[in-house]
């Protein structure tokens, strides 16, 4: 009954290589990722995500059960999850590259309901 979700924290030292890794490894699973503060990565991993996103996003709304990824013929489980976390505030971060933008939909906390949260 539950749903297996890893939470990755994005540093500028992320490699393409180890998200087509991740990523490739959500779709044989059917698991979901949180890319935690996502604006950390460098703006060339950042387009390349968005890239990589759309072939995932692509065969899943084609009703693919295998497909070609980075080169590679992947299996894919339906029920894939990306989402991501941003904190703007801080220094030292991109903006998200617009065609990565694309793929989020944006909500804004500003303070945290701890009450609801407990």
């Amino acid at each position: 009954m539950a749903k297996y979700c890893v939470v990755f924290n994005c540093s500028g030292d992320v490699s393409i290589q180890t998200l087509e890794k991740l990523l490739s490894g959500l779709c044989y699973t059917a698991s979901w990722i949180c890319m935690d503060e996502i604006n950390r990565l460098n703006p060339e991993i950042m387009s390349v995500i968005a890239n990589q996103i759309n072939i995932i996003k692509n065969a899943l709304n084609s009703g693919k059960s295998t497909f070609s990824f980075m080169g590679k013929k992947i299996q894919l489980k339906h029920g894939v999850g990306i989402f991501s976390t941003m904190n703007p505030i801080y220094l030292q971060r991109a903006t998200l590259t617009e065609n990565l933008k694309s793929y989020f939909r944006v909500i804004s906390v500003s303070s945290p309901n701890y009450e609801t949260i407990l």
